[in-house]
């Protein structure tokens, strides 16, 4: 006989025939789905976790449901599920819930001498009666015995000891010596002219007049410039014990038209103040809430005040008479007008944040070095990008953080007194 070899070519395959069944048997429906038979075809009721003819198929609860995890909490699926990861001061399986922070686990309270707790998100804050202050009221506030002169304001730092700010003419701690105004440290100088007289009084002067001659004051301010007899002034000094709160206000909004934060534009030194214009083409961003109504309001532009080598401050506004190190303007003007000039001569067409800035430690950064080329006014130079996140990283969310707020005007430069 005759043997033939060859090679044989094996191809294994694994075939399903799928049908549906006709009766209901233990394990048909998958992961807890319920079986049911309906005109001879046997189906799955899935519980809300699970999909597919056998409820086979994991639902990503992350992406079908909508916001499941409250209060910026992250969403992580599982199979069979989802789980929230919370944000510090939240808890619950969503996330809803805002943690007391006023709940004292040894039962001792939190806020000492009598001061009320409120709870915020992952912390809370004291409100303490008047004698005290500090954060859990621990101490005695100095400033509750009124030891400041006359209109002097009193500042109480962290500890509750007191700093008395005093107004023009007045001097010493308590602000309680009057300064001889008609005395000049140059003696040869004198705040009259004219052949006048100067008398001092209480916290100021006043010079008498010789024939001929009127004294030309603050009143007389208006001859010189209409803006000075506006009721509306800028800047001015804040004077914390007579701020009123307004719980009705929203939070303010400032929003950019990119994630990054970035503005860019022409830097110019217009003889006042160092002065960004916005290229607002290449991204610009917008502000809302707080006093500004329903109206939306666009950055146009932003200028820096700050003082000189060796100056105690060098901020247009101060708060109880302290001046910080700088300040920051951020113009926008309110979209119901066309454009900023003619948003300019309205009520309310302009809104400007002002932002604080005191100088612990130097720190050069890419922004300064463009000062270097504006010294002279007229002066301008590129700025390619300016990351506002960076310098202010408060915008991110203004809802959080409080404010002062007044209606006052664009005088730049302002009405200065002597």
């Amino acid at each position: 006989m005759e043997a033939h070899t060859g090679k044989v070519f094996v191809l294994l395959c694994t075939i399903v025939f799928a049908s549906s069944a006709s009766t209901c048997y233990d394990g048909y429906c998958l992961n807890g789905g319920t079986c049911s038979v309906f005109q001879g075809n046997a189906s799955c009721s899935c519980p809300s976790n699970f999909t597919g003819d056998r409820c086979q198929t994991d639902v990503d609860e992350c992406q079908v449901l909508s916001n499941p995890c409250k209060n910026g909490a992250t969403c992580s699926d599982f199979f069979g599920g989802y789980f929230c990861r919370c944000i510090y001061g939240y808890e619950g399986f969503d996330c809803s819930i805002n943690k007391d922070d006023c709940i004292s686990l040894d039962g001792n309270p939190l806020c000492l001498s009598g001061g009320t707790c409120v709870d915020r998100v992952g912390k809370y804050d004291c409100i303490c009666p008047p004698e005290k202050t500090g954060p859990v009221c621990q101490f005695v506030d100095e400033c509750h015995s009124i030891p400041c002169y006359g209109s002097a304001s009193c500042l109480t730092d962290a500890f509750g000891r007191h700093s008395c700010f005093c107004p023009r003419g007045w001097t010493g701690k308590n602000c309680s010596i009057d300064i001889d105004d008609c005395v000049s440290v140059n003696s040869s100088l004198s705040p009259c002219h004219h052949g006048s007289t100067c008398v001092n009084t209480p916290g100021s002067f006043v010079c008498q007049c010789v024939p001929g001659y009127t004294v030309y004051g603050t009143k007389d301010w208006e001859k010189v410039s209409a803006h000075c007899n506006e009721s509306a002034q800028s800047p001015i000094n804040i004077e914390t014990s007579k701020v009123k709160k307004d719980s009705n206000l929203k939070g303010l909004s400032f929003t950019f038209d990119n994630k990054d934060g970035t503005v860019s534009g022409i830097l110019i030194n217009n003889g006042h103040a160092p002065t960004l214009a916005i290229d607002k083409a290449k991204g610009t961003a917008s502000l809302t809430g707080g006093p500004l109504g329903d109206n939306e309001y666009k950055l146009q532009q932003l200028h820096f005040h700050f003082g000189c080598k060796g100056s105690k401050g060098g901020s247009e506004h101060t708060v109880n008479c302290r001046a910080y190190s700088g300040e920051l303007h951020l113009v926008t003007y309110n979209t119901n007008y066309s454009d900023f000039g003619n948003a300019a001569s309205q009520d309310d067409g302009l809104a400007v944040i002002g932002v604080f800035f005191q100088i612990r430690r130097k720190r050069a950064s890419r922004f300064s070095s463009k000062l270097k080329n504006i010294r002279k006014p007229e002066n301008e130079v590129a700025v390619p990008e300016l990351n506002l996140l960076k310098l202010v990283p408060q915008l991110r969310d203004l809802s959080r953080t409080s404010f002062y707020s007044y209606k006052g005007s664009l005088t730049t430069p302002p009405c200065y007194s002597r």
